[in-house]
């Protein structure tokens, strides 16, 4: 469901936003681009002192005290990424991994 909002006190936009609405199950998971997929998983499994969880040719995911560490060769296997410029010029990145159960 879409709505028009007048964001101009947050943001000092000045205009009318078009907003989605966003069921988000939490703010969880860092993705690091990893275009050496295998020499990334080596490193980050000996600096954590454990195996990924998930590990896949295009992904590899470690679970860390109920959040994820995603190195990202590529997008595959129904994982879907994407990156937002916010207001302020920040980057924020999601993704949607059909694999990770939060624990």
């Amino acid at each position: 469901m879409e709505a028009l909002s007048d964001l101009s006190a947050l943001s000092g936009l000045g205009e009318k936003v078009r907003l989605m609405t966003l069921s988000m199950q939490g703010l969880r998971t860092v993705i690091y681009p990893a275009p050496d997929l295998e020499a990334a998983k080596s490193w980050w499994s000996r600096l954590l002192g454990s195996a990924p969880y998930f590990d896949e040719a295009s992904y590899v995911g470690f679970e860390i005290a109920g959040y994820e560490l995603g190195l990202l060769a590529e997008v595959g296997d129904g994982i879907v990424t994407a990156t937002v410029r916010a207001p302020d010029g920040s980057i924020v990145g999601f993704i949607y991994n059909p694999h990770f159960v939060a624990t």
